[in-house]
């Protein structure tokens, strides 16, 4: 909410809650549709354009309504995840692994283009996503850091995160900020 006060006062809009979506934040642990956490303001759909047509109306479309749909086989999505992947690698990049399958996915996707990424993992040692990650990054001589987050690693950067996210990431999901960090990740790495 910091970033939009300035806003909400210059714009000379007064606070109202959106009930519903407060009651969506602590239900679903987001928010749902277009909405926020003001009644008046209104998110704008991901992947869209926006039209200004000079009398102070704004609306959009859907990026994705103006592609054209076309056939493609499951061998074109996989050249299009290896594509990407190595787009977002940076020289020496990081991944999240646990013992899931997507980040095992991307994984895959890294040593076949041979980007042998740094491995970082959250959790104790007799955890199933330590131990998965830790016998992956054994297996294909990755280095392999596992962190363990305690009560005082989300106290102490509260305020931080909540400024920089605007207050709309639950703290349950805290540690996907915190986790990098206390790894020591490079801000100029990818992760």
């Amino acid at each position: 909410q910091t970033c939009a006060l300035p806003i909400l006062k210059d714009g000379s809009i007064p606070w109202q809650w959106d009930w519903e979506s407060i009651g969506d934040l602590c239900a679903l642990e987001n928010l749902t549709g277009n909405r926020t956490l003001h009644k008046a303001i209104k998110r704008v759909p991901p992947g869209s354009f926006l039209h200004f047509d000079g009398n102070l109306r704004i609306s959009s479309t859907k990026f994705l309504d103006t592609i054209e749909e076309r056939y493609s086989t499951p061998l074109d999505a996989i050249k299009i995840l290896n594509r990407q992947t190595r787009k977002w690698a940076t020289e020496n990049p990081y991944i999240s692994l646990s013992g899931g399958f997507d980040s095992r996915v991307i994984l895959s996707s890294l040593l076949h283009q041979e980007i042998y990424p740094n491995v970082v993992t959250v959790g104790t040692n007799n955890s199933s996503d330590s131990q998965v990650a830790r016998a992956i990054a054994a297996k294909y001589s990755l280095e392999f850091n596992q962190v363990q987050l305690s009560l005082n690693d989300f106290l102490e950067q509260a305020e931080h995160i909540s400024y920089i996210t605007n207050g709309g990431k639950p703290a349950c999901h805290w540690h996907t900020h915190l986790y990098p960090k206390k790894a020591g990740v490079p801000s100029n790495e990818s992760f």
